[in-house]
């Protein structure tokens, strides 16, 4: 038994001063944190596309947006008609001579231009507003999102959440293990038709 013990006690003196050597006097190095901590990384991916098509929120936001767009366009169109009516009308008017004198004529025409420089203000006016809806939407899209997984995550089961889609594909390939697509799409469906 003395053997026994004094042969492991040689052989952890020999393994020490081995490893000692090897690092010629230094400290052993520390790997990083974010190297270290790899092999417990959980990771988490999201299909956006899904979420957008999927989820009650989206698909009547997006609804509603399209509509709004369609109404705006169709009454752009309708004012855009009238004008080139008007401008027509101007047109034969002036041809046949129909005006009393050059001063009237000159007036109509003005008239016709402050009314199509009004349709373009008009018309960049509600592109800059359905366009700030469409963002706001957005957000509050991202952020429902934003709040599924920290609700979702709660127990720490994910480090990182990635987001895929046919627009911004950073995430080639994934393991159905990984998508948490359907578990965030169930979750914020729920929470919105409560």
């Amino acid at each position: 038994m003395k053997k026994l013990l004094l042969l492991f006690a040689a052989v952890a003196l020999v393994f020490v001063a081995c490893n000692k050597q090897k690092n010629n006097g230094k400290q052993p190095e520390q790997q990083s944190d974010s190297i270290a901590n790899t092999a417990s990384l959980t990771i988490g991916v999201i299909d956006t596309d899904s979420i957008r098509e999927n989820y009650s929120f989206s698909v009547q936001g997006l609804i509603s947006m399209n509509k709004k767009i369609a109404d705006e366009d169709g009454k752009l169109k309708a004012r855009n008609a009238q004008l080139q009516k008007e401008a027509e009308e101007f047109q034969k008017k002036y041809e046949n001579n129909a005006f009393l004198s050059r001063d009237r004529a000159e007036q109509e025409m003005q008239r016709i231009q402050k009314k199509g420089e009004d349709l373009s203000r008009y018309q960049e006016s509600v592109q800059n507003k359905l366009a700030q809806e469409q963002q706001d939407f957005f957000k509050q899209l991202q952020d429902s999102i934003n709040m599924a997984i920290n609700e979702l995550n709660k127990g720490n089961r994910f480090s990182i959440v990635l987001s895929k889609s046919n627009l911004t594909n950073t995430v080639l390939y994934v393991k159905p293990q990984y998508n948490i697509t359907e578990e965030v799409l169930k979750f914020l469906n729920e929470r919105y038709n409560k």
